[in-house]
């Protein structure tokens, strides 16, 4: 009866739905559809987030958990009230020399011979403003204990047509990788304004590719899988494994090996876009 009502509520037939449309999480409401028809794995974006929860730290890594880095406090951190940075898109010709130069480290950084195929690379271009957070941020850490800049790689749902007859970002809420993309990482699928797993709130992104691809979900309509090619400023430690902390105790960066987290925005930029295909 409760799903019944469920299903009328949510404007669907007044019939109750089979199992293959309940959410994947709660397994008690259907699950999302889009206006276009595609149907998401959740019901919404709670389900969305707790599995994305789960996912993250099913797939994190013990790390050293002795002695930890602080640094004071001071870095007022970015605003996250902007939900567009207005970033444009240029698809990279297969002959440019950054094409090259993104698609052979990909290759070296899977660190396996059996690799996906890079079909398309979008150049991100960014504000001037998200810009200038990024270089405060790494000023803020080279005046404390000074700053690394990792190339790290994110994936997440993308339930548009990226890539396939245009380079726009979509408008959809759910849509993960144009809201991270247009955000800059202040507003993730849903309009969540952070992820979670073991070292608290903030921005989890990986050292390889094909950690990344893990988390990668795709529309049906679209022949690719979607990652982003990123830029990350973490704090310099004796041991990158360690926390780095800020006085007041909360984690700001933390590269435990195989992922990296950073608890505010300034520190990553979304560089690259890249398509690939399905790992056969």
């Amino acid at each position: 009866m409760a799903i019944y009502l469920v299903q009328f509520l949510w404007g669907g037939s007044p019939h109750k739905p089979s199992s293959m449309d309940l959410c994947e999480t709660c397994n008690v409401r259907p699950k999302y559809k889009e206006p276009n028809g595609y149907q998401h794995p959740f019901c919404g974006k709670t389900c969305a987030r707790n599995k994305m929860d789960q996912n993250m730290q099913g797939h994190s890594n013990p790390i050293n958990n002795g002695p930890r880095n602080t640094v004071n406090e001071g870095y007022i951190p970015a605003s996250r009230a902007r939900s567009r940075v207005d970033s444009s898109l240029r698809e990279l010709h297969s002959k440019d020399a950054m094409w090259q130069s993104v698609v052979s480290a990909f290759a070296h950084d899977w660190q396996d011979n059996h690799h996906p195929t890079i079909e398309k690379i979008l150049n991100i271009s960014l504000p001037n403003d998200v810009r200038k957070r990024h270089e405060d941020y790494r000023k803020y850490l080279d005046a404390k204990t000074g700053a690394v800049e990792l190339k790290t790689y994110y994936s997440a749902q993308c339930i548009c047509d990226l890539g396939v007859n245009d380079v726009e970002l979509c408008n959809w809420e759910s849509c993960g990788i144009c809201n991270v993309v247009k955000s800059s990482f202040d507003l993730f699928c849903f309009h969540t304004t952070h992820e979670t797993g073991r070292h608290g709130r903030g921005i989890y992104t990986n050292l390889t590719p094909a950690r990344a691809d893990h988390f990668a979900t795709s529309s049906t309509s679209s022949p690719y899988r979607v990652m982003l090619v990123c830029n990350v400023l973490v704090a310099r430690s004796k041991d990158p494994r360690e926390p780095m902390q800020s006085t007041s105790g909360k984690t700001i960066s933390v590269n435990d090996g195989e992922r990296v987290f950073v608890s505010d925005s300034a520190a990553v930029l979304p560089r690259y876009i890249l398509l690939y295909n399905n790992l056969k």
